[in-house]
């Protein structure tokens, strides 16, 4: 974040890029913040560090916790998201100075407050304003939400999965589209307003990586992450000034002196409609003017034969069912969600504790299927599966009980195992099986493009 106009200590970027590396070595870099001279870096399962200006990396905090999203606050506090989770907690900065050694143990924390609970399950980027006012994006709804004085506010009418946000001088914010790898600019004026449709952004180009984004105190040359690295890029004007079309790589200082040679040609100082005396002028034939060319009829261009459309098959009629309305741990629970787009993604959540249960694929006829395996020791009780479409946006509940002991588990509705089905070890309690095969989920995140 650069710094704008607040009561207290504000430390803007630094003003040139020009002295730091052209991509710091830091290992699993996400959400990205300058705090003054330092960046500050948001690194999976493994923690937060510092980077200074000769690219010398220090860890200070180190865990194997999901740090995704970080903002630095103008006293240095580091308020920072983990991957799944709903909550912006905050380090303060004179606990960290104070105790350093305390964040990198097991217990680091419990020393952190949660500043603000979101009602999203994945979280990813985090910018923060001197004001205090937070931005949060959420993967899963591909919202941005303000957070101010407690009041929680979305803001897009049209759905972006941002991820990477600075907020830089002029107030204006900067974003990363991690579905159309686009980098988008939103004017302070329209991000003051509190609602911010598609006309109100402005496409800047393609984007190197989306995980992370930091801006330099010239407004124009910034750090990208991609989860896997970072690269010092810069912005490219278009002939209006603007700022327009995507990074640039930046290997050398951005402001290159001129060393071309001036021209040292002799002027013309003769006057126009003059001429020297005892000189001709030459005599100028008129221009010979060419018949114009013969224009060939255009041909004649056949309509193209009718194609009929073909049958549409409609999806069955939306609902949302478990195979058994009583199931005990250790025993395996199908759930149904119906009337989804045929051959669309869903996406599943268990409730009440927030599980998530990866994507399926609904079949021809608009079902999609969840198998899950309940651990010993889950917790009894009603609970309940949600899937939401990724294209139809259609959200399907399903509600079961999980009962005290295996001996009380109740009987099946007789539904059958059709859809497709997710297949991952156990995940916050919950084993998932599918296909006779196992893939251990890592994260959401889907694998950057080169």
């Amino acid at each position: 974040m650069v710094a704008t106009a607040a009561a207290g200590p504000a430390l803007a970027a630094p003003a040139s890029a020009t002295a730091w590396p052209a991509s710091p070595q830091v290992d699993s870099p996400y959400g990205l913040d300058f705090h003054g001279d330092v960046l500050y870096v948001a690194q999976r399962s493994t923690g937060i560090s510092t980077v200074t200006a000769d690219g010398t990396a220090t860890p200070i905090v180190q865990g194997t916790e999901d740090v995704m999203g970080i903002a630095v606050a103008p006293n240095g506090d580091i308020y920072f998201t983990l991957d799944s989770g709903p909550d912006v907690r905050r380090i303060d900065a004179t606990d960290l100075a104070a105790n350093p050694a305390a964040y990198k143990s097991a217990g680091w924390m419990a020393r952190t407050t949660v500043v603000a609970t979101l009602p999203i399950s994945g979280t990813l980027g985090l910018e923060r304003a001197d004001d205090g006012t937070l931005y949060v994006t959420d993967y899963y709804t591909r919202q941005l939400y303000r957070v101010s004085n407690g009041v929680t506010t979305p803001l897009l009418s049209d759905p972006h999965r941002f991820w990477g946000m600075d907020l830089t001088a002029d107030g204006d914010l900067y974003a990363t589209d991690d579905q159309t790898y686009e980098l988008y600019r939103i004017d302070a004026a329209d991000l003051a307003a509190g609602a911010i449709t598609d006309g109100d952004l402005t496409d800047l180009g393609e984007a190197n990586g989306t995980c992370g984004l930091a801006f330099f105190g010239d407004g124009n040359t910034y750090y990208e992450s991609d989860c896997g690295g970072m690269q010092k890029l810069a912005l490219v004007p278009s002939d209006g000034g603007d700022q327009s079309g995507g990074g640039t790589p930046i290997d050398t200082p951005v402001d290159t002196p001129d060393t071309s040679t001036p021209d040292t040609s002799t002027p013309d100082t003769s006057t126009p409609g003059t001429s020297t005396p005892g000189t001709s002028t030459p005599v100028t034939d008129p221009p010979v003017t060419q018949p114009a060319p013969v224009t060939q009829p255009a041909p004649v261009t056949q309509p193209a034969p009718v194609t009929q459309p073909a049958p549409v098959t409609q999806p069955a009629p939306a609902s949302g069912r478990a195979a058994k309305a009583s199931v005990a741990p250790g025993q395996v629970q199908t759930i149904t969600g119906e009337g989804f787009l045929p051959g669309e993604r869903v996406h599943g959540v268990l409730h009440s504790t927030p599980v998530d249960l990866g994507w399926a694929t609904a079949d021809a006829n608009g079902v999609a299927t969840f198998t899950v395996t309940l651990p010993a020791g889950f917790e009894p009780g009603a609970h309940s599966v949600t899937m939401q479409g990724e294209t139809s946006g259609l959200v399907v509940t399903a509600d079961f009980t999980v009962a005290d002991t295996p001996a009380a588990a109740g009987s099946s509705h007789g539904l059958a195992y059709t859809g497709a089905a997710v297949s991952v070890p156990l995940v916050g309690g919950v084993l998932l099986l599918g296909g006779g095969a196992a893939l251990t989920l890592v994260a959401r995140r889907r694998a950057q493009q080169g």
